[in-house]
């Protein structure tokens, strides 16, 4: 009976830790950790998982490249980072998007669960930027073709007009109609095209300049402004035209109250070894001294919740491309903010 109780409790032992190794041997334990762990590594998205500590317990090679920093088991998870992968607001089946640096990030978090207990939480990170930055470069150029279509199509009209009024004999009318067509073709398209051979980035102004008709007031180019038809890096042209589209924004959405005088005006300058200079003047609101000192925090923002990335994409955008920033007011109303950055010797 003596020797029962030692091979019991060896029994029991060998019964709970085998429930502890989820039934598997220390062998195939180890086999599969390794082999997860290549896995994980290969995937282009990345993965985090933390404990309920908030320690890492798991950080691939993909998410350390993403974030540009180590992320090593059981250190805690920066404060940073936790806030931006496990804070509430991305904790969608369907995924949220975010900001890091230069990046859109589109996070999906879920629970870690064994046995029906909570152990942690693991975040899964794609990297939208090149995609998100695609699209911004194609809708430009989309809108530059759509407003070539148009001009297309308004000028086989007009030239009908012309023809019946040649018909007519009616040269002194003629010649108006025709001067009334060049003034409104530099007004509407030529005013763009003429100072800047970009074809995307014309097309974002196009589309940005609508957005202003429609409420109200008019976004000019400056008579300064110059670009020849060069062709960038694509990674360089996405993040001008992120640049430029949010300062767009930013000073369209300045104009809480607009009236017919109200003006936004961009200036686009690029010289011959590549340093392009962006000058976006408005007459809205301005910046208080209290939003300029945090517009540029992720996060915040004066428009309510889930807003306040465009200031820090920009500035991520500047530092990605070695350039400078400053802003100032604009007399007697507005602001103007003026960009430097360096896109390389263009091609």
């Amino acid at each position: 009976m003596a020797a029962f109780w030692p091979f019991y409790w060896a029994c029991i032992s060998a019964i709970c830790l085998r429930y502890l190794l989820l039934g598997m041997e220390p062998s195939e334990i180890s086999e599969r950790i390794a082999r997860q762990k290549l896995i994980d590594d290969s995937l282009p998205e990345g993965i985090v998982a933390i404990n309920r500590n908030g320690s890492i317990i798991s950080a691939n090679q993909t998410a350390q490249h993403l974030f540009g920093q180590p992320l090593s088991l059981n250190d805690p998870l920066p404060a940073t980072l936790r806030a931006l992968l496990f804070a509430p607001a991305t904790r969608q089946t369907s995924g949220s998007e975010v900001a890091f640096q230069d990046k859109r990030l589109l996070v999906t978090t879920n629970d870690l669960r064994v046995r029906g207990r909570v152990i942690g939480q693991v975040s899964l990170i794609r990297d939208m930027s090149a995609i998100t930055g695609l699209i911004d470069k194609l809708a430009g150029t989309e809108h530059y073709i759509s407003s070539l279509r148009a001009q297309t199509h308004e000028f086989m009209n007009q030239l009908q007009v012309i023809n019946g009024l040649l018909e007519l004999a009616e040269y002194p009318r003629a010649l108006q109609f025709m001067q009334e067509i060049t003034n409104s073709y530099h007004q509407d398209v030529g005013a763009v095209t003429d100072k800047i051979k970009w074809p995307a980035m014309v097309g974002l102004i196009l589309g940005k300049r609508q957005e202003a008709k429609e409420q109200g007031f008019s976004l000019t180019i400056d008579a300064q402004s110059a670009v020849t038809q060069v062709t960038f890096e694509n990674r360089v042209e996405v993040l001008a035209l992120r640049i430029v589209s949010n300062l767009l924004d930013n000073a369209i959405a300045a104009i809480t109250a607009p009236k017919s005088t109200d003006q936004v005006t961009l200036r686009l300058v690029l010289t011959a070894t590549g340093t392009l200079t962006i000058v976006v003047t408005d007459t809205g609101s301005g910046i208080s001294p209290a939003v300029r000192t945090q517009m540029f925090t992720q996060g915040f923002s004066t428009k309510g919740p889930q807003r306040g990335y465009g200031m820090s994409l920009i500035m991520a955008a500047v530092t990605t491309l070695k350039g400078t920033l400053a802003i100032t007011a604009n007399s007697p109303q507005g602001t103007v903010v003026t960009i430097q950055v360096e896109t390389g010797a263009p091609k």
